[in-house]
């Protein structure tokens, strides 16, 4: 195997991730490493996919997420993780096709913890918010979803593992095999 990291991939148009997966195959690569969301603070337009969504719709208290991580109060005001937003799961469903069609292999987070617990970085502070519950769920829906992907290769890593990490760390494969029948 032979990968190339593109950590916020998803915030690519259609025209920009086709060229950079072309791009990827024709350096001889057979793997792309990326998160499925992403927050990293150096990156642009975080967390907007390349369509103009956010990955949820929802904050914990119920009210609309704008893509906001300045936070008063994490526990209602981060992303609500149960609330996925269709348009930009989409937007990734069309980025595993593509680089599925072009013989890479998709090695996937979905959702970085970060270095660190620094919410700059990754999702551990609002996984933390989230609770185990909240994150055994996101895990499932993932899994799920994505169960007839056979160029996935979940990847989950920390630094620090809180309760919320390890839930969906359990969760995912199991629920991937599970999800299968």
């Amino acid at each position: 195997m032979l990968g190339r990291a593109a950590w916020d991939l998803p915030k690519l148009s259609v025209s920009d991730y086709e060229m950079f997966l072309d791009d990827t195959a024709a350096k001889g690569f057979n793997a792309v490493e990326f998160e499925a969301i992403y927050c990293d603070s150096r990156s642009n337009n975080r967390p907007f996919s390349g369509n103009g969504q956010l990955p949820f719709t929802k904050r914990l208290d119920g009210q609309a997420w704008t893509g906001s991580f300045s936070y008063l109060n994490i526990n209602n005001e981060a992303p609500d993780f149960t609330q996925p937003n269709e348009s930009y799961w989409t937007h990734v469903d069309g980025l595993l096709s593509y680089a599925a069609s072009r013989g890479l292999l998709c090695l996937l987070f979905p959702s970085y913890a970060g270095y660190n617990a620094q919410l700059g970085e990754g999702w551990m502070q609002v996984m933390v918010a989230n609770g185990g519950t909240k994150m055994t769920t996101y895990g499932r829906w993932v899994a799920n979803r994505y169960k007839t992907y056979s160029n996935i290769v979940w990847m989950l890593g920390e630094t620090w593992g809180p309760e919320a990490t390890r839930s969906l760390r359990r969760n995912l494969p199991s629920n991937r095999r599970f999800s299968r029948g």
